[in-house]
């Protein structure tokens, strides 16, 4: 008997368009500043070997960005995320069948 289902929550989030064309869009910070830091600290973010508010801290100067840190955060988080609905609606059938 099945007792619990583990995901991996990395398939439940799907962005709408990546971040940096987001921050080029919306804030005029042009992709070739914002993408070098995907392709180096941010990955150590990930991984936990750099903190990603004192990277961004950083990063915000180069990119001369007006936001705070704080405020970039909460606006990439909120901006990047859209539920998958068909994992949502799987996770709920097997909580009816108590797993």
């Amino acid at each position: 008997m099945i007792k619990a289902v583990i995901f991996d929550s990395d398939g439940m989030i799907t962005p709408a368009k990546r971040f940096s064309t987001d921050l080029e869009n919306k804030f005029g910070i042009p992709s070739e500043k914002v993408i070098p830091f995907f392709l180096t600290i941010f990955k150590q973010c990930l991984i936990g070997k750099a903190d990603l508010k004192e990277e961004l801290e950083k990063q915000i100067q180069i990119w001369d960005c007006k936001k705070e840190v704080k405020d970039l955060i909460k606006y990439w988080f909120e901006s990047q995320s859209k539920t998958n609905k068909n994992i949502i609606n799987k996770i709920e059938e097997l909580k009816k069948q108590g797993i």
